[in-house]
């Protein structure tokens, strides 16, 4: 058990766990509301948005999110509330397996955060910003923190 000897793994991954818990009220919050709107007037509930955030109306890139927007149909509300419920179920599993200092859950969050790196370099690559760049660097220390404690404990029991 990593727990043994030294608190300083246990801690790491503990707080990738509560950020993965993070993810995971998000993930379903996003579903929650994709779901909601199914049947809303999307015209409206953007006008709403617009509004709310005293965004101007005329700018090219708001009239292509909105259009965007309100051409989303019933179909593709619900498809993209379902992928974000598989997403917080992943998250989830990665947060409980982390808490619980399972194995099992280690390899998840390096496979599963792994995968995403290619598409997080083009996002990059791209639309060069300060968000894109962390999320990566996030990312990229996840992943390099739990394959250090994968390596040291590679000889201990399996969990």
């Amino acid at each position: 058990m990593q727990g043994q000897g030294s608190s300083k793994p246990v801690f790491g991954l503990r707080v990738i766990a509560i950020y993965k818990f993070c993810k995971t009220v998000l993930a379903i919050g996003i579903a929650w509301g994709l779901f909601r709107l199914v049947h809303a007037d999307l015209q409206s509930v953007s006008d709403r948005v617009i509004a709310l955030f005293h965004v101007k109306a005329e700018f090219h890139l708001v009239q292509n999110l909105q259009e965007k927007f309100t051409d989303l149909s019933p179909h593709e509300l619900r498809l993209g509330g379902f992928d974000a419920l598989v997403c917080a179920l992943l998250f989830a599993a990665e947060g409980l397996g982390l808490w619980w200092e399972k194995r099992w859950a280690e390899w998840l969050v390096i496979i599963n955060s792994g995968i995403l790196v290619p598409f997080e370099v083009m996002g990059l690559l791209h639309h060069p910003d300060w968000l894109h760049l962390l999320v990566l660097a996030v990312n990229l220390i996840i992943i390099a923190y739990i394959a250090k404690v994968v390596w040291k404990n590679r000889k201990k029991h399996v969990r």
